[in-house]
């Protein structure tokens, strides 16, 4: 069954980081996730530089199971959020995708299929601009998704690891 991503899950966009908005702080603090820690489909987030926020950050919260994909650049990153005891926020190169129903579509197979061959082609006429190319909330939206049964997403999910 084919559905598009804005009907399987909400997309939200990270937060713009500009002068001002936050400094470092030694203690406590929120951590924003980089494309380096984005390498495989289960990210990595790092708590070593973590910062005080001058403006509300609950809109950019990354919680586990929400699924990050890269928007800027040419090439499309996707991972997996795990389980972490900190308080991470995505910038604004990531959309933060959350399954509305996460027992039917699993976040490791959304992702694996976000950096599939198929989601790639789609991205690729999906991009604006001549210096940064951006995949737009819409194009985003608008993917289709083909949505297998549970049992054949976790098989796919095994082959790919």
């Amino acid at each position: 069954m084919l559905k598009t991503l804005g009907a399987l899950c909400s997309i939200k966009t990270g937060i713009t980081l500009r002068k001002g908005i936050s400094s470092p702080t030694p203690q406590g603090g929120v951590y924003v996730i980089g494309l380096p820690e984005m390498e495989t489909i289960d990210l990595n987030p790092s708590t070593s530089n973590p910062q005080a926020f001058t403006t509300n950050t609950d809109n950019y919260l990354v919680r586990p199971g929400d699924v990050l994909i890269s928007t800027r650049g040419t090439t499309v990153k996707a991972s997996v959020m795990p389980q972490r005891e900190s308080t991470f926020i995505a910038p604004s190169h990531l959309c933060i995708l959350t399954p509305h129903e996460p027992g039917a579509l699993l976040p490791r197979f959304l992702a694996i299929y976000l950096l599939s061959h198929q989601a790639e082609r789609y991205f690729q006429e999906a991009r604006r601009g001549t210096r940064v190319q951006l995949i737009s909330k819409s194009a985003l939206s608008n993917l289709l998704i083909p949505v297998p049964t549970v049992t054949t997403q976790e098989h796919i999910i095994t082959l790919h690891r």
